[in-house]
């Protein structure tokens, strides 16, 4: 709920005086990262904001690990075009060790994410130092986003994790819309496109997905569609903003 009024609130101003880019992508990071915060600190409240009142443990486990690849996004689109080739697997690898106590309570195996985080620190590290081709950072999100965004169960499954219940599954798509709109705006760097139209396409992509959300499972998780949609509505009206 607070990263929507944010969201409204800063929309609100920019139809009225010009948007310079570099205040929009900061505060379009500042929704994205509140979402993230108020998903990791309060996982019950959140998912109540979005009308779903009854939750376990498992499910609130889930959004958690959603929100913290909400925080990773907004680090990205924070992080300077430069540096992505390191930024960005740092903040994958961010975002795994601040899962694994959800991970853990949703019954994870801990090896893969271990390795997941040496792996992505290290890599990290030597992209700081050394002339790493984008591309690699850029395949590791698009890779990882499409698994976890169409495939969730298969994915659980691979990380040993329990047999989750059809809103805790639900949820894992959201940690995919997450990663995926951070991919995108990778991919849309590398292929040549602006910063402002890298980013626009990054937001496109939660609008089309927040949307798919709203039409395909809300009903079944008993979530709120007029908030979804009110997300999507907003998303495409960042990613706008960015092109105006």
């Amino acid at each position: 709920m607070l990263s929507r009024f944010i969201a409204v609130v800063y929309l609100a101003a920019s139809v009225t005086s010009s948007v310079n880019f570099d205040n929009l992508n900061t505060a379009a990071a500042a929704v994205v990262a509140a979402n993230g915060a108020s998903g990791f600190i309060t996982p019950s409240s959140n998912l109540k904001g979005w009308g779903m009142t009854s939750t376990t443990a498992s499910e609130q486990a889930a959004l958690r690990i959603a929100a913290t690849w909400q925080l990773a996004a907004a680090a990205v689109l924070l992080a300077p075009v430069e540096s992505l080739s390191s930024s960005g697997p740092y903040a994958a690898a961010a975002a795994i060790l601040l899962s694994i106590p959800s991970i853990e309570t949703i019954g994870g195996d801990m090896a893969p994410s271990a390795a997941w985080i040496a792996f992505l620190a290290g890599l990290g590290k030597y992209a700081s130092q050394n002339d790493v081709h984008p591309g690699v950072n850029t395949g590791l999100w698009v890779v990882n986003s499409l698994a976890w965004y169409l495939y969730p169960e298969k994915q659980s499954s691979i990380y040993g994790m329990a047999k989750l219940s059809k809103k805790a599954t639900a949820l894992q798509t959201v940690q995919g819309q997450a990663m995926l709109s951070t991919a995108a705006y990778l991919g849309a760097l590398q292929l040549g496109r602006t910063r402002a139209e890298a980013f626009a396409v990054s937001w496109a992509v939660q609008s089309a997905t927040a949307l798919r959300f709203a039409l395909t499972k809300a009903d079944d998780v008993d979530c709120s569609r007029s908030g979804v949609y009110i997300w999507a509505a907003l998303s495409a009206g960042i990613a706008a903003l960015a092109l105006a």
